[in-house]
């Protein structure tokens, strides 16, 4: 299946559009109605409650996205293989700062779906925990030698995706990426707020 993912286009979005709405029902990722009339061409929908504008993965993390969907393929498939972004660009042929943006944006999803963020204060105390802590820490400081040129500013994003790694077997780690891709960021209320998954 992922090889066709990766050489056709229709059937990649075809992908990215299930796990997005798994019903095949859109709705309005204002106000959440199903009531909506075509614009755009039949490219966008507006919703008859609050007249919002919307497209298939608008607020999602792939919502501002123009890369293609085959593309997308390309970097979720590196990332859980564990390829650096020199790795992804080389072996598909992508350009280096659009891996690198996408594999941050990754990050960021993971983050974002994390029970908690965790701090770089937290991380560092784990050198000094007993040795179940000790033990993780060099198991993530080992992780981050895939990773030339990790400031330590970053590390707590490495960190959420070495949890999200050990947590996620490998055979539905692609899958479960995705699906924090195409997850909505959050729902604007009124005067322009953010709702978030925290409330």
């Amino acid at each position: 299946m992922l090889a066709q993912l990766r050489d056709n286009e229709n059937a990649a979005r075809r992908y990215f559009l299930k796990l997005r709405w798994p019903n095949y029902q859109r709705a309005c990722p204002r106000c959440g109605s199903r009531e909506f009339s075509w614009v755009r061409a039949h490219t966008r929908r507006a919703c008859t409650r609050c007249r919002f504008e919307y497209g298939e993965f608008t607020w999602t993390w792939i919502g501002a996205s123009r890369l293609p969907f085959a593309c997308w393929v390309k970097v979720v498939d590196g990332f859980v293989r564990g390829l650096t972004t020199s790795g992804i660009h080389i072996k598909d042929g992508l350009r280096q700062p659009t891996v690198w943006n996408c594999m941050r944006t990754i990050r960021l999803a993971i983050e974002a779906g994390a029970r908690r963020p965790i701090t770089l204060d937290e991380i560092k105390s784990l050198e000094a925990g007993d040795q179940a802590e000790r033990s993780k820490y060099a198991e993530f400081r080992g992780s981050l030698t895939r990773h030339h040129g990790v400031k330590e500013a970053e590390w707590p994003h490495y960190y959420h995706e070495f949890e999200f790694k050990k947590r996620t077997g490998k055979a539905d780690m692609f899958e479960e990426v995705v699906k924090l891709l195409v997850r909505p960021k959050g729902r604007i209320l009124g005067e322009g707020r953010l709702e978030t998954d925290e409330g």
